[in-house]
């Protein structure tokens, strides 16, 4: 069983230059997280190398600047524990890429309870490999 008291403090970050998405993975995730967000991949690497606490990041794959998969390889070659989830509309070339990075994947229009358990179990991932 999983100490909730320590779910909640864990920090995600949510990248993605759609902020209705945002705004609805904040909405869903703040009650068990402290969530932050980019609305696009250099925001979102300057937010990541900012805060060294974070455990989870998700991630769009096409954004403006930089690409999902750059801020993968970003996170990769910087590798500090941390769990990463690509959600996004891809093709399976980019889907293999994201998953040597290391990262798990959710296929856009999403359900919400399927992020909400996939970030739980990315966040039970990095407890574990610790």
């Amino acid at each position: 069983m999983i100490d909730l008291t320590i779910v909640e403090k864990s920090k995600i970050l949510c990248i993605d230059d759609e902020e209705p998405i945002l705004r609805i993975l904040r909405r869903s995730l703040q009650k068990n997280y402290e969530v932050l967000t980019a609305n696009n991949g250099i925001e979102g690497i300057s937010l990541y190398d900012a805060n060294p606490d974070l455990t989870v990041v998700t991630t769009d794959m096409n954004m403006p600047g930089l690409s999902g998969l750059d801020v993968l390889t970003h996170i990769a070659n910087r590798y500090r524990g941390v769990s990463t989830l690509l959600i996004a509309s891809c093709q399976p070339d980019e889907i293999e890429k994201a998953r040597r990075l290391g990262a798990d994947y959710i296929s856009k229009p999403f359900e919400l309870e399927l992020v909400k358990e996939m970030v739980k179990a990315a966040y039970i991932k990095n407890l574990r490999t610790k």
